[in-house]
C-alpha cells in the first residue's frame, strides 16, 4: 500500500541526500528552504553558472491510485497463494522444454473433435 511520507521523513531524507552529495562535492551543495524532494524522486541535473541546479521529474505512472494499488496487491496475493498450493510449471532448463511444454497443454485443452466441419457445396 502506498503511504505518504511525513514532513519529518521528507526532511531526514533531504538532510541525507544533502549530506552524501556533500561528501560528493567538498560541501558546496545548498537547497532552499521549500525543497520538494522525496525519497525515490528522479531529478534532472543542470549546470548554471558554475552551480549544479537538481530539478524533480514529473514521472506520470511513478504512483497508482489506491484502487490500483488493490487490484495490483490482490492479484498479487492470489498468485502468492497459488505459489504456495504448488500450482506451477517448471523451471525450465531450455527454450525448447518450455516450447514443448506450451505446445502439449494446448493439445490438452483442445476439444476432441478438432477437424474442421465439411463445407456443404450448394
Amino acid at each position: 500500500m502506498t503511504e505518504d511520507v511525513s514532513d519529518e521523513a521528507r526532511k531526514k531524507r533531504i538532510e541525507e541526500l544533502k549530506r552524501r552529495a556533500n561528501d560528493l562535492t567538498g560541501g558546496a551543495i545548498t537547497t532552499g528552504g521549500n525543497s520538494s524532494l522525496s525519497d525515490g524522486d528522479l531529478v534532472d541535473a543542470k549546470e548554471h553558472r558554475g552551480k549544479i541546479i537538481l530539478t524533480p521529474k514529473n514521472v506520470v505512472d511513478r504512483e497508482y491510485t489506491p484502487a490500483q494499488r488493490r487490484s495490483i496487491d490482490a492479484r498479487l496475493d492470489e498468485a502468492m497463494r497459488e505459489v504456495e498450493r504448488g500450482e506451477l510449471y517448471g523451471p525450465f532448463e531450455t527454450h525448447q522444454e518450455l516450447v514443448s511444454f506450451l505446445h502439449r497443454e494446448s493439445r490438452k485443452r483442445q476439444p476432441n473433435n478438432t477437424k474442421p466441419p465439411k463445407r456443404q457445396i450448394q
